[in-house]
């Protein structure tokens, strides 16, 4: 039986507006207002998605709920690592180092690797559609 209607709509309005959030910071310049949508959008939007998988796994199995939440929370977890695995082959494919300013004590990367910095966004907007589509095709859940 398909996950309950309720689990299924937060689950699919949370990837979908963080994955919109994610797109729309893609496009921001200003590195204040970037970091406010893409931090509260794809932050708070990545907590919708953790109920319904739990749910699920609580009911796939009902006496091992300890096993269950750490089975997804760890797979979250290689997942975020994965993927910044990825982030930093597509925007630092050469992994050229950061130049040190002088006068400011900063780190700074070359204009080449700067520019793919919203290409990378989009790529992974891109991705995550795709895990979505796949994630609401495949989720379910007993009914208890």
């Amino acid at each position: 039986m398909l996950i309950s209607a309720w689990f299924y709509r937060i689950f699919l309005s949370g990837g979908t507006l963080g994955i919109i959030s994610t797109f729309i910071a893609s496009k921001i310049l200003d590195p204040t207002l970037f970091f406010i949508v893409y931090s509260l959008g794809f932050g708070l939007c990545k907590g919708f998605l953790y109920p319904s998988v739990m749910y699920a796994a609580w009911s796939h199995l009902p006496g091992r709920k300890g096993l269950a939440s750490g089975v997804v929370v760890s797979g979250m977890g290689v997942g975020s690592f994965i993927f910044g695995i990825i982030c930093n082959k597509m925007v630092n494919p050469n992994n050229e180092k950061a130049t040190r300013d002088i006068n400011t004590s900063e780190n700074y990367f070359t204009i080449d690797v700067n520019a793919r910095v919203p290409f990378m966004f989009e790529m992974l907007c891109l991705i995550w559609t795709c895990q979505l589509i796949f994630a609401g095709l495949t989720v379910s859940a007993y009914k208890s």
